[in-house]
């Protein structure tokens, strides 16, 4: 039995003639959900401790008729992006997954550079 996500680990795809690299197609068949869930939950983390500064000095310097709404709203929302994050990345790993079933997938060009 392969190794878990050995399915999903590229392996160089080369196509040589004449000693010279030639472009190589090749198709996104299949996702991980729960992979691209923990992807998307990751930079949508990323994007929240972006973003909470930005909400903290509004809070502060802000309108003080809101009470501690913004205060809990900075503190809250990167808990919500990154379970959203993950959300969405499930659902659209699963919709691509079915849609890709039906038409195929991402098509991708590749070649191998020399260094």
């Amino acid at each position: 039995m392969p190794a878990p996500h050995s399915a999903y680990r590229a392996s160089p795809v080369t196509f040589t003639l004449d000693k010279k690299q030639l472009p190589m197609r090749i198709r996104i068949k299949r996702i991980a959900p729960l992979q691209a869930g923990k992807i998307l939950a990751a930079i949508y983390a990323l994007f929240s401790v972006a973003f909470v500064p930005i909400f903290m000095v509004g809070a502060v310097f802000g309108p003080k008729g809101g009470g501690g709404m913004p205060v809990v709203m900075a503190l809250v929302m990167p808990i919500l992006y990154i379970a959203f994050g993950f959300l969405g990345g499930v659902i659209v790993a699963f919709i691509y997954n079915l849609i890709a079933g039906w038409i195929g997938g991402i098509e991708m060009e590749i070649e191998q550079e020399n260094v």
